[in-house]
């Protein structure tokens, strides 16, 4: 009997030796080069990433490029993530005067064609966020992603991508815009 046992832990020892190394070739963030960094937000049993960039201020109009040399090969889409300054809420700051900057987000490929274009006042952007807190309580920053429907992408076979955020009517109060590619996945039990 005790050789019985024995032999099942030295199993089980064996599996936990493998297991991070098959979960770590399985994760998206092990077939990402290029610009930024990226993030596993999940990764069993349901593969998700994240890559954001270095940050840019609507307060001055500029444009900054980002070289992707190839991504996982996931449903994604681009866009923007904002931390809201004090006291707002990301249902509220999408009214604010800084949202009035306008921002061009274009994707393109390495033979230069478009993969993804978008342009428009922050305020016109789709925003994704969570909402106020229910029940309130101290305000807190909170994270918000814009992005449209016409940045949605498969990368597929792409590689040496080039993003290219360009700042064309800086705002009032300058806000910070995290340039973000994200996976997307819909879930169905």
């Amino acid at each position: 009997m005790s050789n019985h046992k024995g032999h099942f832990w030295r199993r089980l020892q064996g599996a936990s030796l493998i297991a991070p190394v098959f979960l770590a070739a399985c994760c998206p963030s092990s077939r990402y080069l290029g610009d930024g960094q990226i993030a596993s937000e999940t990764c069993w049993p349901f593969s998700n990433y994240s890559v954001t960039f270095a940050p840019l201020s609507t307060g001055t109009a500029q444009s900054h490029k980002y070289l992707i040399h190839s991504l996982p090969d996931l449903d994604s889409v681009v866009g923007f993530r904002v931390i809201t300054p004090r006291p707002f809420y990301c249902e509220q700051f999408k009214r604010a005067p800084a949202a009035k900057a306008v921002v061009a987000l274009r994707l393109t490929s390495a033979a230069g064609q478009d993969v993804v274009q978008h342009r428009a006042a922050l305020s016109d952007w789709t925003w994704n966020y969570g909402g106020p807190p229910n029940p309130p309580r101290p305000w807190e920053p909170d994270q918000c992603f814009l992005y449209s429907r016409s940045l949605y992408f498969d990368p597929g076979s792409l590689r040496d991508l080039t993003l290219q955020i360009t700042i064309e009517q800086q705002a009032e109060s300058p806000i910070e815009l995290t340039p973000t590619v994200k996976s997307y996945a819909i879930y169905a039990p």
